[in-house]
């Protein structure tokens, strides 16, 4: 596959607008702009941020993004109509005018553990698995911050037993084969009466 090119679009299409031109004053930190697959009338930069180039009716401009409360950042784009609306996350616009198209089975990893981050040297493709796994050295995994099971019994060395990549709290395991085995006892002494002749 072959890498994509850089785009510059001409001055005559980009807007206007502050966050452009301080992005295009500073030299060093110039980001690169490229094309969104599938909307020619969007450019995304490599530093996270979706511009719309200007056309008939539209001034164009960077797009407002949104959080839907989980970090992640998302925006909204049109193609051809203000009917034809699309969501993305932008994190999967960088990666795919950068990188390239999502492999089947992979998802955005976020390299520092800030989903809010989408320059394209903090992204990667890559399984659920390493998205797990940088969650928890991130420290922002739900599963490993905790610091007791449901039950609030401690989770600790002598307590803790790991299986299947996750940790089961001990003596909730011991009450839970005790409760069974009264279950089981009482089933038998009610087999047995149901067989003993009377």
């Amino acid at each position: 596959m072959r890498a994509r090119e850089a785009f510059a679009p001409p001055p005559w299409l980009l807007p206007r607008h502050p966050v452009m031109e301080d992005t295009m004053a500073d030299g060093d930190d110039t980001p690169e702009w490229r094309p969104v697959p599938g909307f020619p009338n969007y450019l995304v930069s490599s530093d996270g941020k979706v511009l719309s180039l200007k056309r008939r009716g539209a001034p164009g401009g960077i797009r407002k993004t949104f959080d839907h409360g989980s970090g992640h950042l998302h925006v909204v784009l049109l193609n051809g109509s203000h009917n034809d609306r699309h969501g993305f996350m932008v994190h999967h616009l960088v990666l795919e005018a950068f990188v390239g198209p999502r492999p089947q089975g992979m998802e955005c990893r976020h390299l520092d553990g800030n989903p809010a981050n989408n320059v394209v040297s903090n992204l990667a493709w890559g399984t659920r698995s390493e998205n797990q796994l940088d969650r928890v050295s991130h420290g922002t995994h739900h599963e490993a911050n905790k610091t007791h099971c449901p039950h609030g019994h401690l989770y600790d060395e002598q307590n803790t037993r790991h299986r299947n990549g996750k940790r089961h709290c001990m003596t909730c395991q011991r009450k839970a084969t005790r409760e069974s085995m009264k279950r089981l006892k009482l089933r038998r002494k009610k087999v047995m009466r149901q067989e003993t002749p009377q």
